[in-house]
């Protein structure tokens, strides 16, 4: 058993939800009343719903879309299709609020793995679900905050990972995954249409590399200043090639 202080009762409101993170658990604290409160995780243990826009009411801690349900004292799901929602304890004290931990495993609830991502090979920490079954030095699909994209595994998923992840291991076999990835050719024709947006702006820019993520979105690989005109450029090539991009900026060592 493990106890944790999270903070004072003052700095949350009703119907204000705020999330904290615990070791590697990511939970949501929930004021639903003047001295009612509860503490869950904050995403469903299938298919990762977030939970922090939930609603607690009748004792039913709930989703409109999808359309999903736990009570907020055991955590069973009553309406979707969804395993046992893990819920904390929670007290108030002196006006302090402490979550319990009832056993390690809570602190280790969530599954990571390191892998390698990206045209450039950079290496980060991903999520695991409990629903997806992966294997050493196997190729899966991930979401990041660039986009979907092809990760290689570099190691077996396991517990207890305490630092900031990458992203969440959405689909176990990139093989099988419906990608709409750019041809060489699509690039080819995106990279000229980059470029012409590119030298109209006043600062100078080279394009290095367009990368392709699995969701269709194009990664511009670019040495160059970051500036706000960027923004203009990647939602007026949005509007003219139907394609989401962002920019990556390399650095040149002298």
């Amino acid at each position: 058993m493990k106890r944790i202080r999270i903070g004072h009762d003052y700095e949350i409101g009703v119907h204000q939800p705020i999330s904290k993170t615990i070791g590697t658990l990511e939970i949501v604290i929930y004021r639903f009343g003047a001295s009612d409160w509860a503490a869950f995780e904050r995403y469903s243990p299938v298919y990762r719903f977030d939970l922090i826009n939930a609603s607690i009411d009748d004792g039913f801690i709930s989703l409109s879309n999808p359309e999903l349900s736990f009570s907020v004292k055991t955590g069973e799901c009553v309406k979707g299709k969804e395993e046992e929602l893990l819920v904390l304890q929670l007290s108030v004290e002196r006006s302090e609020l402490f979550v319990t931990l009832l056993t390690p495993e809570q602190v280790n609830h969530q599954i990571t793995c390191l892998a390698k991502y990206g045209a450039d090979g950079r290496i980060g920490r991903f999520l695991v679900p409990d629903n997806v079954e992966l294997t050493q030095r196997m190729i899966a699909v991930a979401e990041t905050a660039r986009g979907v994209e092809r990760i290689e595994l570099l190691e077996k998923p396991k517990h207890g990972f305490d630092g900031i992840v990458t992203g969440t291991i959405i689909h176990s076999e990139y093989a099988t995954y419906k990608s709409q990835c750019k041809s060489k050719d699509d690039l080819q024709q995106l990279s000229t249409a980059v470029e012409e947006k590119l030298s109209a702006l006043p600062k100078s820019y080279i394009i290095l590399e367009l990368e392709s993520l699995l969701d269709g979105t194009v990664i511009i690989h670019a040495v160059g200043e970051l500036t706000n005109q960027l923004g203009i450029i990647t939602a007026e090539l949005a509007q003219e090639t139907g394609v989401a991009f962002s920019f990556n900026f390399s650095e040149i060592a002298s």
